[in-house]
C-alpha cells in the first residue's frame, strides 16, 4: 500500500438497490476527502454472470480472495493488510465515520502491542 494508513473497500454491484443509494448519496466521495490517509476501492461485480467483462471478472476474484458473501461490503484494512473491520450492511457517511472511529482504534492497539 502507498502512504494510506487504511485501504476502505467496498463490493457492490449495479442492481444492488443499496449500493445504489449509497452511490447517490456521495456518502463515499465525502468520507474520502474528508481522511486523505484512505485509499478508497470501489469494486464492482458483475452485472452478468454469464459474460462479464475482464474488469468484473478480476472483481469477482477479488471478492473470493476476500470472501465477500453479500453486498454491500464494506472492509477496513491497515497498511499492512490486516483487515480491521467489516460490514455488510448498507450505511450512510455517519455510518462510514463511526466504522472509521473504530478501524482506527483497531489499528493504534495492533501498534501498542
Amino acid at each position: 500500500m502507498s502512504e494510506a494508513k487504511y485501504k476502505v473497500m467496498k463490493f457492490g454491484a449495479p442492481w444492488c438497490a443499496p449500493c445504489k443509494a449509497l452511490a447517490r448519496s456521495g456518502a463515499l466521495e465525502k468520507f474520502k476527502a474528508a481522511h486523505p490517509e484512505i485509499d478508497l476501492q470501489i469494486i464492482d461485480l458483475a452485472a452478468d454472470q454469464e459474460n462479464p467483462t475482464e474488469a468484473e471478472s478480476k472483481a469477482e476474484d477479488l471478492a473470493d480472495e476476500y470472501d465477500v458473501e453479500s453486498i454491500p461490503t464494506i472492509i477496513f484494512e491497515d497498511e499492512d493488510g490486516e483487515e480491521l473491520l467489516r460490514t455488510s450492511e448498507a450505511t450512510n457517511l455517519k455510518g462510514l465515520e463511526k466504522m472509521f472511529t473504530e478501524a482506527s482504534k483497531k489499528r493504534a492497539a495492533k501498534q501498542t502491542k
